[in-house]
């Protein structure tokens, strides 16, 4: 959540949001209410701009936030993008790949696979991190 804030306040004024709100709340447990007008003080306006009972009462990520932007997770959907033309990623693309990268590479793949192309999958076993 505090990552999409961040995109709408911008850096400087989100990380004076976060300082205070450590200084203010450290070693203590807060509720909702308490945060939103902690949050209310600190950036006001913010009611104005986001939904705030959607971001904190809704489930999943709310339709008004931005998406974030990642090298790493764009490398990665290129990867998988690319198997279903045939393109197996070479070892020094995914040598420093941990279990979150792989999952979300498998998770990119089509949900069907030719005999050839799974064992392609099957082949990259050794390079699972």
């Amino acid at each position: 959540m505090c990552f999409y804030w961040n995109a709408w306040i911008g850096r400087p004024a989100f990380d004076c949001f976060i300082l205070d709100y450590i200084d203010e709340f450290k070693f203590r447990s807060i509720d909702t209410k308490t945060f939103l007008e902690f949050l209310k003080v600190e950036v006001p306006g913010i009611e104005k701009d986001i939904d705030l009972v959607l971001w904190t009462e809704g489930t999943g990520i709310p339709p008004d936030a931005h998406e974030p932007v990642s090298d790493l997770y764009t490398k990665i959907l290129s990867l998988a993008n690319e198997f279903e033309h045939g393109r197996i990623p070479r070892e020094d693309e995914v040598a420093d790949w941990k279990g979150q990268e792989w999952e979300i590479y498998l998770e990119n793949l089509p949900r069907v696979l030719e005999a050839s192309q799974m064992c392609a999958v099957v082949g990259m076993e050794g390079k699972l991190g």
